[in-house]
């Protein structure tokens, strides 16, 4: 098992945030705002959306923000937008 993996999940408050790995240390990251993001199973969608991208990138998501990050060797940002709408999850970029 890779030991940079975490997962986190507060179920009580519906979360701050979930990580598969950890960001730390990643440098190019893109951030998208998704607004239909509302809860732990959510969350699994977004994730297995980007997964189908990059398998190993990291991924730190903000249920209460309704925020995702994605880091790591990323695709270019119109096919993860893509890949987030087809997934029922229209998303758009964070500044």
């Amino acid at each position: 098992m890779n030991r940079n993996v975490k997962k986190a999940l507060d179920l009580a408050t519906m979360g701050s945030s979930i990580l598969w790995p950890s960001l730390e240390g990643v440098t190019d990251l893109m951030k998208f705002s998704i607004p239909k993001m509302k809860c732990g199973g959510c969350a699994d969608s977004v994730t297995a959306a980007l997964r189908g991208l990059d398998a190993t990138a990291p991924i730190e998501i903000d249920l209460e923000k309704k925020e995702v990050e994605f880091g790591g060797n990323v695709p270019p940002q119109d096919r993860v937008l893509s890949a987030l709408a087809a997934a029922g999850f229209p998303a758009a970029n964070v500044q």
